[in-house]
């Protein structure tokens, strides 16, 4: 069984910026690209350049193997 990863180790690593985590966290939480976009005041295209970025980080294809990754490496908590 993996390891659980707390948030705070997750990005000692520096793998993610603080606005790609608060993009993965929006993506778990079910957020549209313009729900984001304007919780985060930033455009779509910016979201969308975000997502792109993640996607290759943690070699996945789509939002749900975000949500996946974020929840096995505990970057996104299940309440």
């Amino acid at each position: 069984m993996a390891k659980s990863v707390s948030i705070h180790e997750e990005n000692a690593n520096g793998m993610f910026t603080e606005k790609e985590l608060q993009v993965i966290r929006l993506i778990c939480a079910q957020a549209s690209n313009e729900e984001m976009a304007v919780k985060l005041k930033k455009s779509v295209r910016t979201i969308e350049g975000y997502r792109a970025k993640i996607f290759t980080k943690m070699k996945v294809r789509n939002s749900v193997g975000i949500a996946l990754y974020a929840v096995k490496t505990g970057i996104y908590k299940i309440k």
